[in-house]
């Protein structure tokens, strides 16, 4: 009587380690599953980020035109509540941002670069290229008209005037620097005028929108 009970005891032992070692071993599946799963989401984000910026941009510009067609009083996106603009509002923030570009040339020739930087970094003018597409009035506008343009334009004008800042704020340094620094003028001026321009091609494509 107690053989048989002494076996089964260790049967019953036996019966415990092989669970245990079944619940290590779906324990350890379980994490090369999940590790599985976020290298893929990996490879997934990767190839994503190869997909041409046309399509990028051209998707945004139907998800917000899709949007603008469905906001109510009561529900709205929240890129639309923020801004509380219209076309014309829109427009004119365009505008005005134009004008406020208008004196950096003469302020460039005066070495004046914390009166440059303060037109470039406030608004309306730093709704172009400094607050990130929720803010952005081209973004904004695209969406309002359904024109695909102004949202190509739009990279182009945040890359000249970020590096029309980047310029500017470099003169300030130049006395600290060794040897004989040399100011840039010629180059964030033609930087502004170019800005003026294609705020002004961006205005005549809303306006024909």
């Amino acid at each position: 009587m107690v053989a048989p009970m002494l076996m089964g005891s260790s049967a019953f032992q036996v019966s415990r380690k092989m669970d245990a070692a079944a619940a290590v071993r779906w324990n350890h599946n379980n994490k090369k599953s999940s590790l599985y799963m976020a290298v893929n989401n990996e490879g997934v984000e990767e190839s994503q980020s190869t997909v041409s910026r046309r399509l990028v941009l051209s998707s945004t510009l139907k998800w917000g035109v899709a949007a603008a067609g469905i906001v109510t009083t009561t529900c709205a996106p929240q890129a639309a509540m923020a801004a509380g603009t219209t076309k014309d509002d829109l427009i004119a923030d365009l505008v005005a941002s134009k004008a406020k570009l208008e004196p950096i040339p003469s302020l460039l020739e005066a070495m004046e670069w914390d009166s440059v930087r303060t037109i470039l970094k406030t608004p309306p003018v730093n709704q172009l290229w400094n607050l990130g597409d929720s803010k952005n009035t081209l973004v904004l506008l695209g969406k309002e008209t359904g024109e695909f343009g102004l949202l190509e334009l739009k990279d182009e004008l945040s890359i000249t005037l970020q590096i029309c800042d980047q310029l500017t704020y470099g003169n300030a340094f130049v006395y600290y620097q060794p040897g004989n620094g040399k100011f840039k003028i010629k180059e964030p001026m033609d930087l502004a005028k170019k800005a003026m321009n294609q705020i002004q091609d961006a205005i005549d494509m809303a306006n024909a929108a």
